[in-house]
């Protein structure tokens, strides 16, 4: 975020936030997440260079592997966000946008500088289902949760 910030200093960063284990059940599924996990790369970035995909063959993995991974990526971002300019990142949660998405549209609208349409918005609410926002926390995968990855969970308000 530093870097673009640098090149375009105007920018601003928004920041999806979804639950971490509806995160990993969602990966846990994902042909190339399956394949990041178990090469062992960081990204599908660096993944695609090596071209590792071409001769490893993809296993499956625990779902606590699949939620250590979101935790890691979710504190990354929240970390370099410090560094940055205060009203250049903002977080926005996934299960928000079902639950109210007129009004989370506009706060992002508002974020972005961005004047909404109201015809606009009415198309995004449309798109948007809220039946999605149904999930289970499965209570064998939260007992098996490192202190951290729990301590997450809960600053954000999902456990």
């Amino acid at each position: 975020m530093q870097q673009i910030q640098a090149l375009w200093p105007r920018c601003k960063f928004l920041h999806l936030i979804r639950n971490g284990l509806d995160v990993a059940a969602s990966m846990s599924k994902h042909p190339g997440f399956q394949w990041i996990m178990t090469s062992g790369e960081a990204t599908w970035c660096s993944a695609s260079f090596s071209r590792y995909y071409s001769v490893v063959e993809a296993t499956e993995h625990p779902l606590t592997t699949y939620v250590g991974r979101w935790c890691h990526s979710v504190n990354r971002i929240r970390d370099e966000a410090t560094r940055i300019r205060q009203d250049s990142y903002k977080e926005v949660f996934y299960e928000n946008i079902l639950a109210n998405p007129a009004t989370v549209i506009q706060d992002i609208a508002a974020f972005a500088s961005v004047d909404p349409d109201p015809d606009w918005l009415a198309i995004l609410e449309r798109q948007i289902n809220p039946a999605k926002l149904a999930h289970e926390n499965d209570i064998t995968l939260l007992s098996c949760l490192r202190p951290e990855e729990t301590a997450l969970m809960q600053s954000l308000g999902y456990i």
